[in-house]
Formats: structure tokens, sequence, C-alpha cells
């Protein structure tokens, strides 16, 4: 588990400047075996809490404290991290191959297991083709690809990852997302940042949501969806004769005896047996929710 407890930090563009509250007293804990998304608009504080986490930057208050599962210090924590920056950098003379291997040998692993984990994870990741080729050729997404390999190449037990899907086309944030799900069945801790809400949504289960630098929301997505269902249901069913079901409330006549109507949840089942008993074919049956995407940018930014 990693802890931020009560964490500040402010930053000052220059020396006459006033400074700016980037971190306002945050606190959260990222707990081990989560897969656990960090969402937030861009200059939300994301990526300055990730830098704290990683000792790269001192918050001016506050603490981080690290799980005794990752080591009993700071350098064991590190051993056990895979991080890949929002912006990585990359020895653009370099080879993929020859990028991953100097990464691998940070780690002091020998060279029949790196050249193993590359050999697996450049193939899982579509990258093998181009590991021969010097990184200033590669493109943004195969970059991404290619720290996503050495980030894993030590087989971590924590990954820190920030905007992993970003540059990528459609099948490539599929990808990664695929393999990140993957990566936590087999027990890893994984914190996710993004400010692509449908991504976390889709594979994570617990969220931390940052705002203008204050936390707005720590918990599972699942609890924050359920606590803001509009309890009704949209059904679309087929029916010639629609004065069995004009009970329920206003039904809307689509084409060829298709209709909807909008009901509560628990006049559901009724519903359904009605349509059974009238002849009735029920077609489509939808809770009318709000997306995560809703509930954090365009609704009430309190949300706790």
């Amino acid at each position: 588990m990693i802890e931020l407890i009560d964490v500040h930090k402010t930053f000052k563009k220059d020396i006459f400047a006033s400074s700016f509250q980037v971190l306002r007293r945050v606190s959260f804990s990222v707990k081990d075996g989560e897969l656990c998304g960090f969402l937030g608009a861009n200059g939300a504080g994301k990526t300055t809490s990730i830098k704290i986490i990683l000792d790269f930057i001192k918050a001016d208050s506050g603490e981080v404290r690290y799980s005794r599962s990752y080591g009993s210090n700071y350098k064991d924590f590190i051993k056990n991290l895979g991080y890949l920056p929002e912006r990585p950098y990359f020895h653009a003379n370099l080879t993929g191959q020859e990028f991953v291997e100097y990464m691998a040998k940070l780690h002091d692993m020998n060279r029949v297991d790196y050249k193993k984990q590359i050999k697996f994870w450049s193939e899982r990741l579509g990258i093998a083709h181009a590991l021969d080729r010097k990184l200033h050729n590669y493109s943004k997404g195969m970059l991404q690809r290619i720290g996503f390999v050495a980030c894993l190449v030590h087989n971590p037990h924590f990954l820190i990852l920030d905007e992993p899907v970003s540059g990528l086309d459609p099948l490539g944030r599929k990808e990664i997302k695929d393999v990140m799900v993957e990566l936590n069945r087999e027990g890893k801790t994984i914190f996710f940042s993004s400010h692509i809400v449908s991504d976390i949504e889709e594979i994570c289960s617990s969220l931390i949501v940052l705002d203008k630098g204050s936390l707005i929301y720590e918990g599972k997505v699942t609890e924050l969806l359920e606590s803001r269902s509009s309890g009704q249901c949209e059904v679309t069913f087929k029916a010639q004769d629609l004065k069995p079901f004009d009970k329920y409330g206003e039904i809307v006549r689509l084409t060829d005896n298709y209709s909807k109507i909008k009901i509560m949840k628990d006049s559901r089942d009724q519903l359904i047996s009605d349509l059974g008993a009238n002849g009735a074919q029920l077609i489509r049956f939808v809770e009318l929710n709000p997306t995560l995407e809703e509930i954090v940018y365009q609704t009430n930014r309190d949300i706790k």
C-alpha cells in the first residue's frame, strides 16, 4: 500500500511571483492488489502527486508511507516499482533493444532473465518488430509501447502509470488496458493516472479524483456510480396493442410496432410479466444512469 497523508505542495513561477497551490492537504491510499484509477483534469495535481510518491520532488508538508510488502525502505520500494511517466525521455540513438536492456541492467537483472522478459513483453505489446530500430525513428505510439516494456522488464510488484495510453490509437489503447487488467489479476498493484474517464471506468475497481489540487473522491467506482443512479430504466418492446401498458407511463411509439417507455426499476419485473402475458416482445432493457464522466466533470464537483 502507498498512503499520502495531508500532503500540501506549492510552486513559484519565479522568485518574484507569489506561490500557487498545486496540492491542498491531500490524503489518499492505494491498497495492495488494486487497479486504482487516478482521475482529474489537466492541472488537477495528478503528476505532482506521483512525483511526490516517487520522491522526485518534496512536499511542503505531509507524509508518504509505503507498505512493508514492498520492502523496509524507499530503496526497496523503488526496486519493486515499475514507472511509466507521462512524458518519458528516451535515448534517441539507442535501439529499442539497447534501451530496454539498459533499463534491465539498472535493476541488476542477469542476461538470461532480461532477454526472456524483453522477448515476451515486446511481442505482447506489439513492438518486437522494431527492437533493432533507433528510438529516434519511433512514432509516439511506438515510444509508449517500448516505455511500457521497459517498465515491466524487471517484473515489478507495483506499477505507477502516468497517462499510459496517451498517444496510442484505439487498438493500442485496448492492448495496453488489456495488459493492465492481466497484470492486476496476477496480483500486481496498479496506480493508473488519466484524464480520460472512460479508460478509468472500463478497467479500474477503485478511484481517486482530484480537482484543482483537492481530493474530491476516494472509493470504489461501482459505489460512486450506484450512488448517482437515477432509479429509472428505459424499456424497448414490440407490441400491437399498447393499452395494457398505459399504466406504466408515457409510451413513445417507434416504427414497425416498436415502442419504448421509461419506468422505475422496481416496476421492471411487473412490466416484463405483463409484456409476456400480452404477447409483446421485450427488445431492450437499459438502466438510465449517468456515466462516470458525467458524475465527475459535469455535475456538482463535490462527489464525496
